[in-house]
């Protein structure tokens, strides 16, 4: 269902103007992604009963990002750094001041992770690089394995539904490569939901240090050089993906 919906989400949108359809893409992604959690869990309240119910209002935030003008370029940092501090405050913040952190630890927590959220997400030339929705959905799908195996089925199911949904623009990308607009609203959608599903396994499944590690390293893939560019976008797409993927044995191993 959630590849299904982003998959017409991004066709659609190609009948939008170039303006347009980041942001398109970006809704489909959030809404096949949200109505697979409401499948999964029911549909959650708001404001979010706990911190895993909050992952279905932070994959729209995308749609902000997705929509940001190009001409605003100086700007478009400061809306990372506002959307990685709503995905720790909505994550993290409940622990700080618990039993499990003093005030002092759960400020460098929550200063520390949204750092690492904020240089994980990838910037706008990053974000319509074809392969980036496809190097997340690889990444979300080992986190909702490795969240199995930390005995949360529910953040895996939660993962495995991103990872669909994210393929489903996927395949668009892979049957129109080129298209940049498509590949920067699915990857603003699918960043904010990915980083806060990886900060409630390692917090709440209590993932171990090493398999949460190694899926950010999947993630920060898409940092390094685009491979194989000279031999097409769709093997591009492809090679990408495999990059982001080979961290993941490791992880699964380690979990």
């Amino acid at each position: 269902m959630p590849a299904a919906i982003a998959l017409a989400g991004a066709g659609f949108s190609l009948l939008l103007l170039e303006r347009w359809r980041p942001a398109a893409v970006a809704a489909a992604v959030a809404l096949g992604f949200g109505l697979a959690q409401a499948w999964i869990a029911g549909f959650p309240g708001f404001p979010p009963a706990d911190a895993t119910d909050s992952v279905l209002w932070l994959a729209p935030l995308g749609i902000l990002g997705a929509a940001w003008p190009a001409e605003a370029r100086r700007s478009a940092p400061l809306v990372r750094a506002a959307i990685a501090a709503v995905v720790v405050w909505a994550t993290l913040w409940p622990l700080a001041g618990t039993y499990r952190w003093d005030a002092a630890a759960g400020a460098l927590w929550c200063g520390g992770t949204a750092g690492a959220l904020f240089l994980l997400g990838p910037d706008r030339r990053r974000a319509e690089e074809g392969g980036a929705p496809a190097a997340l959905a690889v990444v979300a799908a080992w986190t909702g394995v490795c969240s199995l195996l930390a005995h949360s089925a529910k953040l895996a199911r939660l993962s495995l539904a991103l990872a669909a949904a994210l393929g489903g623009a996927t395949l668009v990308l892979l049957a129109l490569p080129g298209l940049r607009g498509p590949a920067r609203g699915a990857t603003s959608a699918g960043a904010p939901a990915l980083g806060a599903l990886l900060v409630l396994a390692h917090h709440y499944a209590e993932l171990a240090w090493t398999p949460t590690l190694l899926l950010a390293a999947g993630w920060a893939s898409l940092w390094l050089p685009s491979p194989l560019p000279s031999r097409g976008p769709r093997a591009a797409i492809l090679a990408r993906a495999g990059l982001a993927a080979l961290p993941g044995a490791p992880a699964v191993a380690a979990a």
